[in-house]
C-alpha cells in the first residue's frame, strides 16, 4: 500500500466518507460580502 492509499484509507476510516460525498446538514442563508456574489455548489459557495 502506497503512503497516498494508507492516508487515503485513514481519512475515510476517521470521516466515514469516502472523498466526493457531500454529508446533508440544515441550509445556512448567509450573504455574501459586500462587493461579491455568492454561486452555491455541492458542499461549498464560490464568491465572483
Amino acid at each position: 500500500m502506497s503512503s497516498a492509499e494508507a492516508a487515503r484509507l485513514d481519512w475515510q476510516q476517521r470521516i466515514h466518507q469516502a472523498s466526493g460525498q457531500v454529508a446533508r446538514g440544515e441550509r445556512i442563508e448567509l450573504a455574501a460580502p459586500a462587493g461579491l456574489r455568492a454561486a452555491p455548489g455541492a458542499g461549498h459557495v464560490t464568491l465572483t
